[in-house]
């Protein structure tokens, strides 16, 4: 029996160091490719010894090349850029931690977005909208609930989802706003039909992602007969996320 034992789970390591380094293989090809979120997975990878050996002067080079990829984005005024590397100069076990730094870094991120929501972008009012909120810990300590309420607003006002979804989730926990479940419910129920109408439109993404809302009961009542059906339009359009959770879900018992 212990011999039995100790085969299976030396097969099942030598698996798992297969797997890490195919892996590995995916994520520098990514990284390669101009990926910043491939590099630094690779980073992670070796550093903490993720089905390969640990490495992390290997791995180092792949946090510069992401620290270079994303500084030369967030120059051109890629406000997200910006955030990622605010994280990566507050990171505990990174090189050149600097949180100066990292702090000029978001409010750049702030001022690109602000300039963007002012301009009617409706998206970066959302986002600077959680560059406040307490529910997105605020990366520089500025948290301001108050004002990422009024961000969302303006937001969703212009029909952005992920902005009616945020102010939803405000009036449901009471941040920032007296909490209000019907105000909550309205919200949310607008974001689900803004999503859908993106999703009829064409943003086959908007509905794997409404169709993982509905089947999961998040902020809308669970119905897995309609999120069936926005994996389905996902399917038939050439999504295959879509076409993969709706057989799972055809699998499920009735």
């Amino acid at each position: 029996m212990k011999i039995i034992l100790f085969i299976v789970m030396f097969v099942s390591h030598v698996n798992a160091d297969r797997m890490g380094e195919h892996d590995l293989k995916i994520y520098m090809e990514t990284c390669n490719e101009g990926n910043a979120h491939g590099c630094m997975t690779v980073f992670f990878m070796y550093k903490n010894g993720t089905h390969i050996k640990k490495n992390y002067n290997e791995g180092l080079k792949y946090y510069n090349k992401a620290l270079k990829l994303r500084n030369g984005r967030c120059s051109n005024s890629d406000a997200s850029e910006c955030v990622n590397l605010g994280k990566m100069y507050k990171y505990k076990d990174a090189p050149n931690v600097d949180y100066e730094l990292s702090k000029s870094y978001f409010e750049k991120a702030k001022m690109i977005f602000r300039k963007g929501c002012n301009d009617g972008d409706s998206k970066s009012c959302n986002n600077l909208g959680r560059m406040y909120s307490s529910e997105y810990n605020s990366h520089d300590g500025s948290t301001d609930n108050f004002k990422a309420v009024k961000l969302y607003k303006i937001s969703c006002d212009r029909n952005n989802a992920s902005g009616c979804f945020s102010l939803a989730y405000m009036y449901d926990k009471g941040n920032g706003v007296r909490q209000n479940n019907k105000t909550a419910i309205r919200l949310y129920n607008k974001y689900a039909k803004i999503k859908s109408k993106s999703c009829i439109g064409g943003d086959y993404e908007d509905c794997i992602s409404l169709g993982r809302t509905f089947e999961r009961g998040q902020s809308v009542k669970k119905d897995l007969i309609k999120a069936k059906e926005y994996f389905g339009i996902a399917c038939d359009n050439g999504v295959e996320s879509g076409c993969v959770n709706y057989a799972r879900l055809n699998s499920v018992k009735k």
